[in-house]
């Protein structure tokens, strides 16, 4: 138990026993005035009836006056009492008060100090109430301590901040609350002080953090603006104040009014998103019209309360990005003529990075990007090259010219080579440059057709040496014949030898008609490429039959049974050109058709890697393997007894070559028939 619960159960105790004995003398005078009253009675022999009244009387009135009396001195020594105890309670506040608490009187004198004060001091209670406001205060010198007081008197309340002074001399900041009181006629100063020591502290240290706040937001070179929840700017840094200088001074004043020059929000208004989500949100927005920035980037942050994390304002960080869009409008730019020379190229463009392997060495490459041409000369769609790697792309176990575009990417050489690419099953002319480290690009065309026509110029060249040679030995014959029995004829007709003149004439006759075939055949053999009609569509199963009709004599006298199939295409092209193709191919086979008993010769159509090829077979002689070739040639004839100049074979190969198609003939050997195949396009290009 504290020190002010004993004293007050001591006072406690001593009021029940102050009104113990009260009651006692009470009952002992009461008891006292009966017996004296007694007493009278006998002694004047006073009838009791004749003095009850009275004596009833007197000692009620005495009564009532003792109870009176005892009830006023019992309420008097409550009241001190409670008056006591309550001085005691204000003391035992005080002096355990953490503040420090003093009451000085007019003079300066302290007339009270609780224990806070002592301890915050260095003093003892008694030294302090010797000393006066002047020994530890500083601020109050004598004589500026009546205008002080006066100050205090008039407005009974005064809060100061001062410093006190310790014992020991260590001087720390006070906060002082001071009021003033009259009591018994005196005047009083009752004051309540506390020690700033460290709220100082914390408003040091936050000047300071304010402070350094303050110079890493002046330092920053991009705009800073806070802004309110309505859009008011509420502070901004120097470098906002530099860019829209013009509408100073930008506090107080919507943000959309200084930074943009409108009277209402603009649109979009990422500070406004800002607010509504609760998140970061950011925009790029031309900058105000006259301002050296003419385009920002716009991060807006919700600033939140950290205890009831609800938003209540938005930072706003303004980035100066006028270059970086003058750059990306130039790329742009730049980039749509690229982009617009990379689609409407006429070669194919990809674009590729290496790959490597963890010894970075480069193990294949994958394409980055194409163009349409792309697709054009390769044929793999757009869409199935991008980010795939080449091995994927072109389906090879190995990635195609490795080492030559490794070296271009690497060393930044460019390279241009031609190349067959068997997977495409195409001739390539590519060009090969680097944009970058282990990238490179090929600029590439498709030249299967050139190379074709190149292979084609060439067999047309050895065609043209072989006829060349095949023509002056040919047509020499004839006129060697011509010329050795044209000698003959004379020596005949200088020995009068007239039957053997008839026999010359005709061997010279007969030359001529050989040598007029020969060159009858050349000109038809040169007219074909050079005179073609347009193509039209073409019934193939009505020309082959108007071929059996044109040689029915032939088949009918060798009786060959000829078996056409049904279900033949419609094709394009010439049909008297193609009507001499069937012919000539029908007719070789009724004249090499041999000696058979049953002789056979069929004409169908078979399918093979979604190509139509029309066949012409027959049970006939048979051609030996060796002679596949050969037989195609002009004047070639695999039996020189037969019929005609050779050449018909070599107008077949030259018409279906023209028509866009392939000959070729299959025969297992003598004896073993052959059969001629033949392809035509059964479309209009």
């Amino acid at each position: 138990m504290d020190t002010f619960s004993q004293e007050l159960a001591v006072l406690q105790k001593a009021y029940k026993k102050i009104l113990a004995i009260g009651l006692m003398v009470f009952f002992l005078v009461l008891v006292f005035l009966i017996l004296e009253i007694f007493k009278i009675v006998q002694i004047l022999e006073i009838s009791w009836k004749t003095i009850f009244g009275p004596i009833t009387f007197v000692v009620v009135a005495v009564s009532l006056l003792l109870v009176l009396i005892f009830v006023y001195k019992c309420e008097q020594h409550r009241a001190v009492l409670q008056i006591e105890k309550t001085r005691r309670f204000t003391q035992f506040v005080l002096s355990r008060l953490s503040k420090m608490a003093f009451w000085s009187d007019y003079e300066g004198h302290f007339v009270y100090v609780n224990n806070a004060a002592c301890q915050k001091l260095g003093y003892t209670e008694q030294e302090l109430l010797n000393l006066k406001v002047f020994d530890i205060e500083d601020i109050f010198p004598f004589i500026s301590w009546e205008e002080h007081w006066q100050k205090l008197k008039s407005s009974g309340n005064l809060v100061i901040e001062s410093y006190y002074r310790t014992k020991n001399g260590k001087i720390f900041p006070v906060e002082i609350h001071e009021t003033y009181i009259e009591f018994e006629g005196k005047e009083y100063n009752c004051t309540f002080v506390e020690d700033m020591t460290i709220r100082k502290e914390s408003e040091e240290s936050l000047r300071k953090s304010e402070r350094f706040l303050t110079d890493i937001f002046e330092s920053i070179l991009d705009g800073i603006s806070v802004l309110s929840l309505d859009l008011t700017v509420l502070r901004v840094n120097t470098v906002m104040e530099k860019w829209y200088s013009c509408h100073l001074p930008l506090i107080g004043k919507k943000c959309y009014t200084c930074y943009h020059g409108s009277n209402r929000v603009c649109d979009p208004c990422p500070s406004l998103r800002c607010l509504l989500s609760g998140k970061p949100e950011n925009e790029i927005v031309a900058g105000l019209p006259g301002s050296p920035v003419e385009w920002i980037e716009l991060y807006s942050y919700p600033m939140k309360n950290p205890q009831t994390g609800k938003i209540v304002g938005i930072l706003e960080f303004v980035r100066d990005i006028t270059q970086r869009k003058k750059a990306e409008i130039a790329l742009e730019q730049s980039e749509t003529k690229f982009r617009t020379l990379f689609n409407d190229m006429s070669e194919g463009v990809a674009l590729h990075e290496l790959i490597l392997n963890k010894e970075g060495n480069p193990s294949d490459y994958r394409i980055i990007d194409v163009n349409p041409s792309y697709s054009k000369h390769t044929g793999i769609p757009m869409e199935m090259a991008k980010g795939i790697l080449g091995t994927k792309v072109y389906g090879t176990e190995k990635p195609a010219y490795l080492d030559v575009f490794a070296k271009v990417a690497q060393t930044g050489e460019p390279y241009i080579f031609d190349t067959y690419f068997p997977p495409l099953k195409k001739h390539f002319h590519v060009s090969v440059v680097s944009h970058g480290k282990n990238c490179f690009a090929t600029v590439f065309e498709d030249i299967t057709e050139r190379k074709k026509r190149e292979q084609e110029l060439h067999e047309k060249n050895a065609e043209l040496e072989r006829f060349t040679y095949t023509v002056s030995h040919d047509l020499r014959s004839p006129l060697i014949t011509i010329k050795g029995f044209l000698g003959v004829m004379q020596q005949d007709l200088l020995s009068g030898r007239q039957d053997r003149i008839l026999n010359d004439m005709k061997r010279i006759s007969d030359a001529a008609d050989k040598m007029e075939s020969l060159l009858r055949d050349l000109l038809e053999l040169s007219r074909i490429g050079r005179i073609v009609n347009k193509p039209i569509k073409i019934s193939l199963d009505q020309l082959f039959k108007d071929a059996i009709e044109l040689l029915s004599g032939s088949i009918k006298k060798k009786e060959i049974n000829i078996v056409l199939y049904s279900g033949f295409p419609f094709v394009y092209g010439d049909p008297v050109r193609l009507l001499q193709v069937i012919q000539n191919l029908l007719e070789n086979a009724i004249k090499y058709i041999g000696q058979q008993e049953s002789p056979l010769v069929e004409i169908g159509m078979r399918e093979k890697d979604q190509e139509k090829i029309f066949w012409i077979k027959d049970n006939g002689i048979g051609i030996d393997p060796k002679y596949h070739e050969n037989i195609f040639g002009l004047f070639n004839k695999l039996d020189a007894k037969t019929e005609g100049t050779g050449i018909g074979l070599a107008l077949v190969k030259r018409i279906v070559e023209v028509h866009g198609g392939r000959v070729w003939v299959e025969s297992e050997g003598l004896g073993k028939g052959a059969t001629f195949c033949f392809t035509l396009p059964c479309t209009a290009e």
